[in-house]
């Protein structure tokens, strides 16, 4: 589904619009880690430590299996992974902390997506972004 619809497309075009310190949230299996620049700082956080260990791994390997081609080489320098509830975000960030906050296919999988959302909100710095894909 994803490929059909150009997700990657549009996950590199929005990530592209991050600002230096990220949060990523529902990080999964790092399937956007390969459209972040070197110069970025990104959390990637997500509530299952199965997807984390996927994220580790695609972290060893510095690429991104995402059909792609060559758009899979891990160029960010700092990604550090944490077990994070997403609905806790703020009392573990505390506020006014990122430049943006990327969420790609997530909101549909969130118990309670309005208190993700209001802590997204809460993380992000004034003029801050959010950049979400559902």
């Amino acid at each position: 589904v994803e490929a059909r619809n150009k997700i990657n497309k549009y996950r590199k075009i929005l990530t592209s619009y991050s600002g230096e310190d990220v949060l990523e949230t529902g990080c999964g299996t790092g399937r956007n880690f390969c459209f972040y620049k070197e110069f970025q700082n990104v959390t990637a956080v997500d509530y299952s430590d199965e997807m984390l260990n996927c994220s580790k791994k695609v972290l060893e390997s510095k690429e991104v299996n995402n059909g792609e081609g060559s758009d899979n080489e891990i160029k960010c320098k700092n990604i550090n992974l944490k077990n994070v509830d997403c609905e806790e975000l703020a009392k573990e960030f505390g506020e006014n902390k990122f430049d943006s906050v990327v969420d790609i296919m997530n909101f549909q999988a969130y118990n309670n997506p309005e208190l993700v959302l209001e802590n997204m909100k809460k993380v992000v710095k004034n003029k801050g972004k959010l950049i979400i894909i559902c």
